[in-house]
């Protein structure tokens, strides 16, 4: 009876990583989960970008004007929040004025990456150091809204778009 207990649970973990949109591609023999996601990022948004976040050292995270600087941990914790590759498709045009509700700027040397998040066109924005758009594309995860509101919970926006995309 026991033995049931524990190969339910398991079977359920299984079932929904080989339905995940990272689950699509297989992981080859020789290569370690994380090198795994840091080749997805790199097939959806190209080497130059992707390789400024997975090596960045520093982050920022923008919120209304606030910045608060993110700890090592954080960092990593940002990285893989935005190493999502169902956040890289394509759907839908949304009409609107894109709005930066969250910021995230990865900084690797003298290079940065910035991402920006429009919760109400469900849209993110990558943007390069030199201000320049270098893709949007739909938000189809919303774990960065949770860490937005870690790194600022008192914030009222952040707060109802939480409440709206459950």
């Amino acid at each position: 009876m026991k033995k049931t207990y524990l190969i339910l649970p398991l079977l359920l973990l299984i079932l929904s990583c080989a339905t995940s949109c990272v689950a699509q591609d297989s992981v080859s023999v020789n290569e370690t989960i994380t090198q795994h996601y840091n080749r997805l990022l790199k097939e959806k948004l190209g080497d130059s970008i992707a390789t400024i976040v997975i090596n960045a050292k520093r982050a920022v995270i923008v919120c209304d004007s606030v910045a608060k600087k993110l700890s090592s941990g954080e960092v990593e914790i940002a990285k893989y929040l935005v190493s999502d590759t169902c956040n890289y498709d394509n759907g839908a045009k949304a009409q609107g004025l894109f709005y930066n509700y969250l910021e995230l700027a990865f900084k690797n040397k003298k290079e940065t990456v910035r991402y920006q998040f429009d919760f109400v066109l469900n849209k993110m924005r990558i943007i390069g150091g030199n201000g320049k758009g270098l893709c949007e594309k739909d938000l189809r995860s919303y774990e960065i809204l949770n860490f937005g509101l870690l790194a600022f919970p008192g914030n009222e926006y952040l707060k109802r778009f939480k409440t709206e995309k459950k």
